[in-house]
């Protein structure tokens, strides 16, 4: 679950790890007009939550041509 503002607005479809960025990346469905780019969200895992930031698709990728 993903939740911002105390608010459920989407879910973790997928998680993989970039070898070219070094770091881990998910992709998410969100609701409509429950997000903008670059705004705090938080995700529920079952080990507690973690802090995640909403980003356009294939933004990362376009950072390292």
């Amino acid at each position: 679950t993903i939740r911002h503002g105390g608010k459920k607005v989407g879910k973790v479809r997928d998680v993989f790890y970039s070898r070219k960025l070094g770091r881990t990346l998910s992709l998410a469905y969100l609701k409509r007009g429950a997000y903008e780019i670059g705004q705090q969200v938080v995700i529920d895992l079952p080990e507690g939550t973690l802090e995640a930031r909403v980003e356009a698709l294939g933004y990362p990728l376009a950072m390292n041509p």
